[in-house]
């Protein structure tokens, strides 16, 4: 009796996997997709009608940051990036702030390993404030790094002497973008809610005096008892040559008919465009992809 049920328990389990290895077949895909006018104004909506039958669509505008042709674009080798902040500061006498990059330095916050670095000061790139009244730093080309295609780490070095009070800084409105032929990458933002770029502090003389998260240092202000102080709050690793892939919007899903269609779409700039439509099939074995292009013309 044992060896029976063992025997039919075999056999439904080969039964069983064998079902399962079993390749899903994939319906074939057909699909094409018409405007209803390629010239048109900015006050037109431009509609398109698709036919055949695809589970899924994305639509690629054309428009910067949503073009097909980019999807897949992670770096970029145009050496445009630039540096912008805002600083303000006491109008003590003594205290100096350095803007530094390095493209050796180690990663490790600690004094031995920033100075052991090479550091390029490019201070003079930027204008920096002379009282508390908040000044501009102007665009900080980055331009001759980016070339370098190495990452980089970017500092801001202050450093104050002995015997005398010391200044305080304020870096605000900072961000490093990537300018692209097609439109602005954000590589970090100090403006945005939630900041897309890390600093890490570095004490390399005095402890008592620290950058704080915010870009804020206050140095000793009472001459008799301040120190020399060096202390470093740095960015990075930063990769120059990085931007996003553009991206396309989902219009359709499996769940969905194609009886929701024609899609309505507005261009909000006059432009020449390249409409794509990237429609597919999938199942757990296998994809098929098609692709429409239609050129628009926004006058």
């Amino acid at each position: 009796m044992y060896n029976k049920r063992f025997l039919i328990i075999t056999v439904l389990a080969g039964v069983f996997f064998s079902s399962c290895s079993k390749d899903l077949k994939l319906k074939s895909l057909s699909f094409d997709a018409t405007v209803n006018k390629a010239t048109m104004a900015t006050t037109d909506t431009a509609v398109f009608t698709f036919s055949g039958n695809p589970d899924y669509i994305t639509f690629y505008s054309g428009e910067p940051g949503k073009k097909y042709e980019f999807r897949n674009r992670t770096t970029d080798t145009s050496t445009n990036v630039q540096l912008n902040f805002s600083t303000a500061t006491t109008t003590h006498t003594s205290g100096t702030l350095s803007l530094m990059v390095s493209d050796n330095f180690n990663g490790k916050f600690d004094s031995a390993n920033v100075r052991s670095a090479t550091w390029t000061d490019i201070t003079s790139r930027a204008t920096l404030a002379t009282g508390t009244t908040v000044v501009a730093s102007g665009t900080i080309s980055l331009a001759d790094f980016a070339a370098a295609k190495k990452p980089v780490y970017i500092a801001f070095k202050y450093a104050a002497a002995a015997g005398a009070t010391q200044k305080k800084w304020t870096i605000t409105g900072l961000t490093l973008k990537h300018v692209l032929t097609d439109k602005t990458y954000t590589i970090g933002d100090m403006t945005a809610t939630t900041p897309s770029m890390g600093w890490m502090s570095a004490d390399v003389q005095n402890s008592a005096v620290n950058w704080t998260s915010a870009l804020v240092i206050t140095g000793n202000t009472t001459a008799a008892s301040a120190v020399a102080t060096e202390d470093w709050m740095i960015m990075g690793p930063v990769d120059l040559s990085r931007v996003l892939p553009d991206a396309g919007t989902a219009i359709k899903s499996v769940n969905e008919g194609m009886n929701k269609f024609p899609y309505a779409y507005k261009y909000a700039a006059a432009g020449t465009y390249n409409a794509v439509f990237v429609a597919s099939n999938a199942n757990r074995d296998a994809q098929e992809t098609a692709s429409k292009t239609i050129a628009i013309t926004v006058q």
